[in-house]
């Protein structure tokens, strides 16, 4: 792939993303207002506890797969044709699960009720999965992202028509089912008439061979899936739903922040794979660049955030939720290592050591339960906050440490020197104006470090020509 296409890629993600986080925020914002501290708990815990069984929605072969057709377009209409065959078998597993499992834990029936039409909703998505994993195998990504703007519209759209009309929680969730459904039917199509005209077999010896090497991404898949939504459960389970409702409240603030690693990685990781066995100098290149982009803009956006945490949450979910400021001040840092671990994960499942990768995540999972029912307890939502920074911060460590050993080493100190003068100068700016408007602080303390970061020569002319040189 052509540097226009990494970089069209990367744009067209990023967009996208942008516009859905956009949605995604007023609509989360409306559920806060609309529904208060604990209907923001129950919303949060629903997907959280439904999403848990996500587990087996997938089994790794979409990240696999992906990989997999990248390298190889002979391959693409078998292996698509199997996936989307195996995928409505593991939709079906991911809608009856929760669903009984939920009986068991739960007495409200609202909340049960909401991870009933939870759960189908997300089934579906799951299950759309499939035709992403084509359009990114394909680097066909404007399909993609045409696909998650339209989603965003619509979920959003019904959502706030729904809690608009009084129809609370459960009309809220209903919204997402409807939205969620005609994704699925759209993706089929665009899917199946530009990228590979796929149908449905049933090849046991192939799926068998699937399984067995999609296996370190599914143990991969499953300790991530665990990681991210544990801590809304044990919340649910050790305090109360306005406890969850706080913590979810900061969390979801620094959701809409996700789509920049995620679009990178997304549109990097079929070339990366590709590189790791036609030209390992650009996949050194290209790691390092991406991992210092992404760092460049870790930074100034956790140290921003940490200074206005509370004036960030009254403007966005007004003064009933000033008890999620704590948790925002907390979170961001994780949000910040997300950026950089993120890419050196994926680097390794690119050169073939996905195994290490699991391994790593299994570990974080299980260090994460472990943090979190000691720190809730005591702490409760803040607890939970810590125990995900913390969590975070061993995994960047390991996936480091790891890149390192193989040879992918970047000097990180020497990375880091100059955005952290350049965000020290931010900071001094952001104490001598906090009291003016948010809406104006933002913005200069954005110029504050950039120019600083361009005067330091912390961002030059290279690194534009690297994605410009790249084969």
């Amino acid at each position: 792939m052509e540097s226009k296409g990494i970089i069209r890629n990367v744009s067209l993600l990023l967009a996208s993303d942008i516009i859905g986080k956009g949605l995604s925020f007023i609509l989360v914002v409306a559920i806060a207002r609309y529904l208060g501290d604990a209907g923001l708990g129950k919303y949060s815990f629903a997907f959280a506890f439904a999403g848990l069984f996500a587990i087996f929605a997938d089994l790794g072969l979409t990240t696999y797969l992906t990989k997999e057709i990248a390298k190889n377009k002979d391959k693409a209409k078998k292996y698509a044709s199997n996936l989307i065959t195996m995928k409505m078998l593991l939709a079906a597993v991911t809608l009856i699960l929760p669903i009984i499992v939920i009986n068991f834990i739960e007495k409200s029936e609202e909340v049960k009720t909401a991870v009933y039409i939870v759960s189908i909703a997300t089934s579906m998505l799951n299950f759309s999965s499939s035709f992403g994993t084509l359009f990114a195998a394909y680097e066909k990504l404007q399909y993609q992202a045409l696909i998650n703007i339209i989603e965003r519209l619509v979920t959003v759209g019904l959502g706030l028509l729904m809690l608009s009309k009084g129809a609370g929680l459960i009309g809220l969730v209903i919204a997402y089912m409807i939205s969620y459904f005609s994704i699925m039917i759209i993706a089929a199509l665009i899917s199946y008439n530009k990228t590979t005209r796929f149908t449905l077999e049933l090849d046991t010896k192939l799926w068998g061979d699937m399984l067995k090497k999609s296996m370190p991404f599914w143990f991969t898949t499953i300790f991530i899936t665990i990681y991210f939504r544990i801590d809304t459960v044990l919340l649910q389970m050790m305090t109360t739903y306005e406890a969850v409702g706080w913590y979810n409240a900061a969390y979801k603030a620094l959701d809409a922040l996700y789509f920049i690693p995620g679009a990178v990685i997304t549109a990097i990781f079929p070339v990366m794979s590709r590189f790791h066995s036609s030209n390992p100098r650009m996949l050194r290149e290209l790691y390092k660049k991406a991992f210092n982009y992404l760092l460049i803009l870790a930074i100034p956006i956790a140290t921003g955030i940490t200074l206005l945490s509370d004036r960030i949450v009254s403007l966005i979910y007004s003064g009933k939720f000033a008890e999620a400021a704590p948790a925002l001040q907390i979170l961001i840092w994780a949000e910040a290592i997300i950026f950089v671990s993120a890419i050196s994960g994926y680097l390794l499942n690119a050169i073939n050591k996905q195994l290490t990768f699991t391994i790593i995540t299994g570990l974080a999972a299980i260090l994460n339960i472990i943090i979190n029912l000691i720190l809730i307890p005591k702490y409760s939502y803040l607890g939970a906050a810590i125990a995900t920074v913390a969590t975070e911060l061993i995994v960047l460590v390991l996936l480091f440490d790891q890149a390192q050993k193989s040879g992918y080493r970047i000097s990180i100190l020497r990375t880091l020197i100059k955005p952290t003068i350049a965000a020290l100068a931010m900071t001094a700016l952001i104490l001598m104006i906090k009291q003016q408007n948010i809406i104006v602080i933002i913005p200069a303390a954005a110029i504050t470090y950039f120019a600083i970061l361009l005067l330091i020569k912390g961002i030059g002319k290279e690194d534009i020509e690297m994605f410009i040189k790249l084969p």
